[in-house]
């Protein structure tokens, strides 16, 4: 083969562009050592750990055997001089991440990397910068944001930002959404509201009809149960899960992002991840947190937001906002958010009362324009309506006794006169037989 047929030898993929090769780091997986060490942690966490790894055995040309035979005093002596050379670049996290990485390497094998209070990295404090907390009106024109070359990253992205804002959940754990989790709500919700009646049948605290609504083929709001698979952080909580929802803007958007994916040729099962890439280069891999800041961020420079004061946890913090300012028990919207309630207050209360969650949810007004409002206020005009009817049977039926009533006093009467008129006759009678006695 020749050297002009070996430069484009590489597969294309589908879009036309080369396909990604291998990681930098992927050798280093064919070692039991490293293999057994990073296996347990999630993908962007191994990739993070795995390339901070191989800049330690590539500065000291070890393998990863070589370097767990080094004496304890020796690894630390390369760790630190690894990650000093980083801090004098200017680069203070990578500089943390190597000892981070290095500590755990020798922790999975039994051993424990110290460092005395002097050989500490002394690193330079962030900067505080001002963190904006964006509007309902923010959010939504974030959520419009097109770009004209992309139309599915802009679907997607519409998408994921309304659904962590009406979800509150951590960007991890949105990323972490699978088809089978929303299905049964978008595509059978009159099947699924069925199966909810018979939950909370027997229950007079909660009537589904004031709670649940099908709008647009959609049954909202739409039931979301996070685990320890979706959210990492209910394993250190004690949770094993929780429960949160999503509006009809926000069920509508992740709908329509999932149609544009069926279009595109996706036959998706249960265990699918729903937001996958959509770039020129990249389409149908997993997203990454870092590539939904990014995807934040631009949007929020779009609009004429400074991207330094916005991260995906502000989306977040804004959910946290409506449900605080829609005067809910401070309890039920720190449950909502997969907080641990503090001290004795998490034995009295119950997070997998799905129904009971669900209530206090449509209280709150997700919605661009109000229309959760609104949705409230007909479902109290339709229990309104609910109680009018009772009360006018309950009058129909005091005016139908009232009727018979008067019926019966008539026939009374009529039954009155005629004795009264019988009486007369034999008053009469008696007075003649009366006057004749007397005469003789």
């Amino acid at each position: 083969m020749s050297g002009e047929e070996k430069k484009f030898s590489r597969p294309r993929q589908a879009h036309g562009w080369f396909a990604s090769g291998p990681k930098s780091y992927t050798l280093l997986l064919k070692h039991e050592v490293v293999k057994d060490w990073v296996e347990n942690y999630s993908q962007a966490t191994r990739e993070a750990m795995l390339y901070a790894f191989k800049k330690v055995l590539d500065h000291a040309k070890l393998t990863p055997k070589e370097l767990l035979a080094l004496p304890d005093r020796e690894v630390k002596k390369l760790t630190l001089k690894v990650a000093r050379q980083y801090l004098a670049e200017g680069k203070p996290g990578y500089a943390r991440r190597i000892i981070v990485t290095m500590k755990s390497f020798l922790a999975a094998h039994d051993r424990e990397l110290k460092f005395k209070h002097g050989e500490r990295l002394k690193t330079p404090k962030k900067k505080f910068v001002q963190e904006y907390i964006p509007s309902k009106y923010d959010i939504y024109r974030m959520a419009d944001v097109v770009f004209v070359n992309h139309p599915g990253a802009s679907i997607r992205n519409k998408a994921m930002i309304l659904c962590q804002f009406q979800s509150g959940v951590r960007i991890g754990c949105l990323l972490r959404w699978t088809y089978g989790m929303v299905k049964d709500h978008l595509y059978n919700p009159h099947e699924t509201l069925e199966r909810i009646r018979l939950e909370i049948q027997g229950r007079e605290d909660l009537n589904p009809d004031n709670i649940y609504k099908v709008m647009d083929g959609i049954l909202v709001p739409v039931r979301l149960k996070i685990t320890h698979l979706e959210d990492t952080k209910l394993s250190a909580y004690g949770l094993p899960y929780y429960y949160t929802f999503l509006g009809y803007e926000a069920a509508k958007a992740l709908k329509d992002y999932i149609e544009y994916r069926k279009s595109k040729g996706w036959k998706p099962k249960n265990s699918d991840l729903i937001f996958v890439t959509e770039s020129t280069t990249s389409i149908g891999k997993p997203l990454e947190p870092k590539d939904a800041l990014q995807i934040i961020k631009n949007v929020a420079k779009t609009i004429g937001l400074d991207p330094k004061t916005i991260w995906t946890h502000c989306l977040r913090k804004a959910f946290r906002k409506v449900l605080y300012n829609s005067g809910l028990d401070p309890d039920i919207s720190e449950a909502m958010m997969g907080h641990m309630l503090p001290g004795s207050r998490t034995s009295y209360f119950d997070y997998h009362d799905v129904n009971e969650a669900a209530k206090w949810y449509v209280k709150c007004d997700f919605s661009r324009n109000g229309l959760a409002r609104l949705n409230h206020v007909e479902r109290r005009l339709k229990e309104l309506e609910e109680e009018n009817v009772e009360l006018r049977q309950v009058v129909e039926d005091r005016e139908h006794q009232i009727k018979m009533l008067e019926a019966r006093l008539k026939e009374y009467e009529g039954k009155l006169g005629k004795v009264e008129a019988l009486l007369t006759e034999d008053v009469l009678k008696t007075l003649k037989n009366l006057a004749k006695k007397q005469k003789k």
